[in-house]
């Protein structure tokens, strides 16, 4: 239960390994937001680690938010985060090391609500303070869960500084969700209770959803460009009630049939037509296609890492038939393709679009694809007018300058040199281990600052980084 996507069916897990997605929707999606609420029904889980370099897992079991130690403010509608106390036994030392505890516990607290399950929404709040310790860690999450309470995904976002949080979900993408819990965690070392002051705690209240920017600072756009270098895949399943998966191949995008227009600059979206042969049954069932396709047009970027963007279009034509769902993308994926995270928007009819994906949310994320998806029966060539097709240009927003972030954290993942490199002078960088120890402690005073990790031991680290008193956190992978 680590954040990351975690893949319970066939289908999904076969999605990981492709880094493709497996997912189908209707074209009608609710949407509703969910916010702190105290007055709601709020549950509570702890998961144990060894306090050691890889953090080894122990065990889980349910617990009360109040023995995680979430304090819920029924008055201000407020909760308050801490780190756990009530683990910490000086005399044991299963709990502590001396005055230290000498455990990794994560708590967890958060709400189910199964009303949400096939719904699209937004689980939204404010960070109101903060004056937790470095050294815990904490998130904001989303999970759809199956009928057993299995995780088929998970999707976390960071909380740091005050101010509002947005996680955009659309649970119908997952096949056999049955529960949808949203909530908080924190974690980090135990702790001892003499500490309590100095360790802080979080205080979050409800609030409003910022989808149009949720990583917070500017956003880069990405506009849609015919020019640049698509690449296509192509995913096939039965024709059945479950639309069993069959096999993947890399396919080129005019197979798939994804027509690009460099003079207009637009792309244009099609059902997949050269499949289909009246004379194979595996193929075609009569005058109809008797295969479901997933055409997958995407341009590969990984130099967005790491970014907060904003992948728009404007739909200038949308005449394709209701057999067949389309949607624009944006993935993350490690060093072998496999999937960690996908924020997909429905393309229903013509207007603008955008899909709003940080990628700094997603540690271990090294590739960034985006692009569209097209899905339904292999198509009779016959059809091909009745069938119709998506038109997807540039959108006016998009033809604004490109914004980047203040702070660029790279190579990532690294082996021996992290560069940091700023707009503004570089005041200190203080680096971190998931354990909350301090590894490197520096002090620029530069625009461009060289970092050797090449002694860190391999894993995920934090790096907080200071400039004009203001202190941007992000995250790099220690190869």
């Amino acid at each position: 239960m680590e954040f990351k996507e975690l893949l319970n069916n066939k289908l999904l897990k076969a999605g990981a390994l492709l880094g493709l997605s497996l997912l189908s929707f209707t074209n009608t999606q609710a949407q509703t937001n969910v916010t702190v609420d105290t007055g709601a029904t709020w549950q509570g889980g702890m998961l144990c680690f060894e306090n050691n370099q890889t953090q080894d897992y122990l065990w889980y079991n349910d617990w009360g938010i109040d023995d995680i130690k979430t304090v819920r403010n029924t008055t201000n509608n407020t909760i308050e985060l801490y780190p756990n106390y009530n683990t910490y036994v000086a005399t044991d030392s299963y709990w502590a090391n001396g005055a230290a505890g000498n455990k990794i516990l994560q708590g967890m607290s958060y709400v189910v609500n199964d009303g949400l399950v096939g719904q699209q929404f937004t689980f939204s709040g404010t960070v109101e303070s903060n004056n937790l310790s470095s050294a815990y860690t904490v998130y904001a999450f989303v999970k759809a869960l199956d009928a057993n309470w299995g995780v088929l995904n998970e999707t976390p976002f960071p909380l740091n500084e005050p101010g509002n949080f947005t996680i955009s979900y659309n649970a119908a993408q997952y096949a056999g969700a049955a529960h949808i819990q949203y909530g908080f965690s924190v974690r980090g070392i135990n702790a001892n209770p003499v500490t309590m002051e100095q360790n802080g705690k979080m205080v979050i209240a409800a609030g409003e959803p910022q989808t149009t920017n949720p990583g917070g600072g500017d956003a880069t756009t990405i506009p849609v460009n015919a020019s640049a270098t698509w690449v296509g895949g192509m995913l096939c399943y039965e024709n059945n009630q479950t639309q069993d998966y069959l096999w993947y191949n890399d396919w080129g995008i005019d197979d798939i049939k994804t027509v690009r227009n460099t003079t207009d600059n637009t792309v244009t979206l099609y059902p997949n037509y050269n499949t289909y042969s009246a004379t194979d049954a595996y193929w075609s069932n009569g005058e109809q296609g008797n295969k479901i396709l997933q055409g997958i047009s995407y341009v590969l970027d990984d130099t967005l890492l790491g970014e907060n963007i904003s992948f728009k279009g404007d739909v200038t034509s949308y005449t394709i038939s209701s057999a067949y769902t389309v949607f624009a993308f944006v993935k993350s994926l490690d060093a072998n393709y496999g999937l960690i995270h996908e924020t997909v928007t429905p393309i229903t009819s013509t207007g603008e679009f955008a899909v709003n994906f940080d990628s700094d949310n997603y540690p271990g994320s090294v590739h960034l694809q985006y692009g569209f998806s097209v899905r339904g029966i292999n198509a009779n060539p016959v059809f091909m007018e009745q069938n119709g097709n998506v038109v997807i240009g540039q959108a006016v927003a998009a033809v604004k300058p490109v914004l980047k972030k203040a702070i660029s954290v790279y190579p990532n993942p690294a082996t021996n040199i992290l560069n940091i490199a700023s707009e503004d002078v570089i005041n200190n960088v203080q680096v971190y281990n998931m354990l909350g120890q301090q590894v490197i402690n520096i002090n620029p005073e530069t625009a461009n600052a060289v970092l050797n990790v090449s002694d860190l031991k391999a894993g995920i680290y934090m790096v907080n980084t200071t400039t004009n008193g203001k202190t941007d956190t992000t995250r790099f992978i220690k190869q």
